[in-house]
């Protein structure tokens, strides 16, 4: 799917662009990193051209847009995220995916 939505892109077919779906996981901070209130959010995303993965913030960025260029830098591909994780990740894909679609005007 990945590779698609490269193709996509290197066609002139879609811009670049970012969507943030589902959050998948919250994560307490290892003692000594982040603060002791925060977490690590691993939200689905998905970006054009590198197509579906995960976009890990913290909790308490949760309340702000990101913009394209922050969604890059917390960027993760969906093959290097834990196989756990992975599972409840289609759902998520599925909308992210539509939002595609309409991007299109599919």
């Amino acid at each position: 799917m990945n590779g698609t939505i490269r193709r996509l892109y290197d066609e002139g077919v879609v811009d670049a662009a970012g969507y943030l779906g589902g959050i998948l996981d919250m994560t307490p901070y290892a003692e000594g990193y982040g603060d002791g209130s925060s977490q690590q959010v691993t939200q689905s995303a998905l970006l054009v051209p590198e197509g579906l993965g995960v976009v890990l913030r913290d909790s308490e960025e949760m309340g702000r847009k990101l913009s394209l260029k922050e969604m890059r830098e917390k960027f993760a591909p969906i093959g290097v995220i834990r196989p756990i994780l992975r599972l409840t990740y289609l759902p998520c894909a599925t909308m992210l995916l539509a939002d595609l679609e309409d991007l299109i005007g599919g």
